[in-house]
């Protein structure tokens, strides 16, 4: 019997960051500060075939919106939001599959539990 259900989940934030790697951004450009349904659904499959913990899929989807990034990564323009330079000094670690990369609390002391997204156009 054959199933399609991918990977099992890592069972703690630790042991996923570990199978992941950690990449540098040089080109900031294109960072979809609101992405789309079609990249939060790509990025939700991603995430799954990579061992994400399964209790962290949802939150993480909703901290890949600018909008909901902690305000010391932000900051407020006449149009909206910006992303703040802080941002630029974290460890960033590749989702594989996708444009996507997470940065975890574990190494990143500035962000919260369980982390954030940030989700791209495209990664060079």
């Amino acid at each position: 019997m054959q199933t399609t259900e991918g990977p099992t989940p890592h069972p703690n934030i630790e042991d996923w960051i570990n199978s992941l790697v950690v990449i540098n951004i040089t080109n900031w450009s294109t960072l979809s500060p609101g992405p789309s349904k079609y990249q939060k659904d790509l990025t939700r499959d991603a995430l799954k075939n990579s061992g994400c913990p399964t209790d962290i899929v949802e939150d993480l989807l909703l901290k890949s919106y600018l909008f909901n990034w902690p305000d010391h990564f932000k900051k407020r323009t006449p149009k909206g939001f910006k992303m703040n330079f802080n941002i630029k000094h974290l460890i960033y670690r590749r989702i594989p599959g996708v444009p996507v990369v997470y940065v975890a609390h574990i190494g990143n002391e500035a962000v919260p539990k369980p982390g954030i997204l940030l989700i791209f156009d495209r990664l060079e």
